[in-house]
């Protein structure tokens, strides 16, 4: 009995091993894991070839960053988030716009504004 492997491309790969696709990449140029280019630049990712020791694999910093994040983060911060959120539901009331997308709209806003801030800080 012949086993198929399963096919995936690099992001199906990243989502299969809780990696980002640069980390795939990194592994298929090393040969931690197996995979076929199929184009100048897309793989065909072999999804069970265990090659991948997960113990060993880099972390994504991301993760750790957030964590960090998490961390610094006051009960007063907590406050002010809950006070916002409320006053964006509120806002939001009778409208065909769900609360998530405003909320994400917000952090977009948010992240902007931080990062001007940053850059006329250091202009």
């Amino acid at each position: 009995m012949t086993v198929t492997p399963r096919i995936g491309t690099v992001a199906d790969a990243a989502r299969e091993y809780d990696v980002a696709p640069s980390t795939i990449r990194h592994w298929i140029h090393t040969g931690k894991i197996k995979a076929q280019r199929i184009g100048q630049r897309r793989y065909a990712v072999d999804l069970d070839s265990a090659a991948v020791d997960l113990d060993t694999a880099p972390a994504d910093p991301r993760r750790g960053a957030f964590a960090l994040a998490l961390q610094a983060i006051t009960p007063e911060d907590t406050a002010a988030m809950e006070d916002l959120a409320g006053r964006l539901s509120a806002a939001l009331e009778g409208s065909p716009l769900p609360f998530w997308m405003a909320w994400d709209a917000l952090g977009i806003h948010a992240r902007h504004s931080a990062n001007r801030h940053r850059e006329l800080a250091h202009a």
